[in-house]
């Protein structure tokens, strides 16, 4: 069974019917809770900040949520994967639960996405994402989390002059916990060495969901040691010599981890040397 087609370019409403159920870009992975084995969903996307613990069985049933399968279509295929069919009240409340979590496609993920999208093209200034998740949001915490980090790597792989002159750092974006001290290996040839005024961040972009190979954006970036700002006229000239909208999934910054990672340990390393601006790709 097929949804309605789209009439006179009105959208029909079988996403907020929830008719034909349609879930959102989502992660799944398997945990341990209360000593049984669920499956956590979160966004990767950081629209909802939900986690929600599911079985494995239900994976199956919202598998089917892709907005053509309708009710009827999804309580079939269970019937036929399960041997029983999932009462209508039971597939009414996993949806209620979904759509409370923002995992589905439905007038209130809408809204809510378009909110933070507006807040963040509004703001001259990309908010830290990480701060308080992946590393310290105290100063001092993370300041000595940096110490520690370079400690580490000295105590790993002695540091060594380079003997020629630094154009640029192949940098890990591992999380800080289990990757601080391989950061630090990179960024002390930065810190014997940083005569440069802009610093170029190429960042993997995990979730974006356009076809341009670079998305960049003109906003600083903040984190607990403070605010990197972006050197917009270097982005401007970029801008002038490219042939597609550079700016097209901006929004992928927002959460990105990869270039935030860089920006707190350049903060770290040049806090005391110079004045530096930023070209966050």
């Amino acid at each position: 069974m097929k949804p309605p087609q789209e009439a006179d370019g009105v959208k029909p409403n079988n996403l907020e019917t929830m008719e034909y159920p349609k879930l959102n870009p989502i992660e799944a992975f398997p945990v341990e809770h209360e000593g049984q084995r669920v499956i956590c969903l979160r966004d990767p996307n950081h629209v909802s900040d939900k986690v929600m613990l599911i079985s494995p069985e239900t994976v199956f049933i919202i598998s089917l949520f892709d907005g053509v399968n309708s009710m009827e279509d999804i309580q079939a295929e269970c019937e036929e994967k399960f041997g029983e069919r999932v009462p209508s009240e039971e597939m009414d409340q996993l949806i209620k639960q979904l759509d409370d979590a923002l995992f589905l496609d439905s007038e209130k993920f809408r809204e809510h996405n378009k909110k933070i999208i507006e807040d963040f093209h509004s703001s001259d200034i990309r908010a830290s994402s990480q701060a308080g998740l992946s590393y310290p949001e105290d100063i001092d915490e993370l300041n000595s989390w940096f110490e520690r980090f370079f400690n580490e790597a000295h105590d790993t792989a002695p540091y060594t002059k380079p003997t020629s002159t630094l154009k640029g750092l192949i940098s890990p974006h591992i999380d800080f916990t289990r990757g601080g001290h391989l950061y630090a290996k990179a960024y002390r040839e930065l810190d014997d060495s940083c005569e440069a005024d802009t610093y170029i961040i190429f960042g993997t972009s995990h979730y974006a969901e356009v076809d341009t190979p670079f998305i960049l954006t003109r906003k600083s970036f903040e984190t607990p040691l403070g605010i990197s700002e972006t050197n917009s006229d270097f982005i401007d000239r970029i801008d002038g010599e490219c042939n597609w909208d550079l700016f097209e999934g901006e929004i992928a910054h927002r959460t990105e981890h990869s270039i935030e990672f860089q920006v707190a340990f350049l903060q770290y390393v040049l806090r005391k040397k110079k004045d530096y601006k930023i070209v966050p790709i």
